[in-house]
């Protein structure tokens, strides 16, 4: 059974000490204090160094999935939007452009501009 100080398993991981000991305070790696230092184990250093890639392999794949959900939804708005020929003149491309931002960018008045 091989055991690593937190300096040994930061350098297997590729990260700073302190964040490793941040780990281990939130309870996501496993490791044994002794003294005034940690012994980590190799198994759990190997499940944590595991999980971690699942996660970044797991929010690579949500933001990809975000921006393919973006791009068909502008290509969706234009595509529904076309004129006969297909082509948008400069004039109806503005006129669009100002039809899909005015209620993002529309001001919201204050209660003391009601009265």
């Amino acid at each position: 059974m091989k055991t690593y100080t937190v300096t040994e398993a930061a350098k297997l991981a590729h990260c700073h000490p302190e964040t490793l000991r941040e780990y281990i305070r939130a309870g996501k790696l496993v490791a044994a204090k002794i003294g005034r230092a940690y012994c980590i184990r190799q198994a759990k250093l190997d499940e944590f160094i595991q999980s971690l890639e699942n996660d970044v392999v797991q929010t690579s794949l949500q933001q990809r999935s975000e921006q393919q959900c973006q791009k068909s939804k502008v290509k969706t708005r234009v595509s529904t939007r076309e004129t006969a020929f297909g082509i948008l003149t400069s004039e109806q491309a503005i006129s669009e452009l100002d039809a899909l931002l005015a209620p993002a960018t529309r001001r919201k008045l204050k209660r003391t501009e009601y009265s």
